[in-house]
């Protein structure tokens, strides 16, 4: 009696680990520029909540903490990455607009999101490296263990009159673009 007891508790416990750990609440970190900060559109527009939004919908208890600032270059990523949540499970970062616009080259963009991938990797988060504008962070994902994942260029279709930042439509579609990769590194 004993024995089919503890066998009938284990199968149990067993089939209910999958909800058990669907269920468990995850946090995820927008860190970058304007972009992800929102500029030209609402909050509830944003990518941070409209992926906060998408997850949940799938059952996935996620927060959505956005860090972002306005005119943050990928010094200032370098100098914030301590201010990363330490729960912070998942970290996106999209950086790059404006050391562009700063005529920062490339190698410099790159050591600097290199030195902040490090540091949030050491904490233990996933991170996805966001490249826009046609940047393309794959060295830097490929030297830190993260991933790395560029806009296309259809993406200028969903910028706004402004000439720098996207439309609600345009923080749709870069949730569509990064929700197969943020599930992907939320099972791990």
């Amino acid at each position: 009696m004993k024995q089919r007891l503890f066998v009938w508790l284990a199968a149990v416990m067993l089939a209910g680990a999958p909800l058990a750990a669907a269920a468990q609440p995850v946090t995820i970190v927008t860190f970058g520029d304007s972009g992800p900060a929102g500029s030209g559109v609402t909050t509830a527009e944003a990518y941070p909540a409209q992926l906060e939004a998408a997850l949940r919908a799938q059952g996935i208890q996620a927060t959505v903490v956005n860090i972002s600032t306005p005119g943050n270059t990928t010094t200032d990523a370098v100098n914030k990455a301590g201010q990363v949540p330490a729960n912070a499970k998942l970290v996106i970062i999209e950086f790059g607009s404006n050391d562009l616009r700063a005529n920062v080259d490339k190698a410099r963009m790159d050591a600097n999101l290199e030195a902040a991938t490090k540091r949030l990797r050491a904490n233990g988060s996933q991170v996805i490296l966001m490249g826009t504008r046609g940047l393309d962070y794959s060295g830097v994902a490929g030297r830190t263990g993260a991933v790395a994942l560029t806009y296309p260029a259809s993406f200028r279709g969903y910028i706004s009159a402004s000439g720098r930042h996207l439309t609600p439509e345009g923080h749709r579609a870069a949730v569509a673009l990064m929700m197969p990769t943020v599930l992907e590194l939320l099972k791990r």
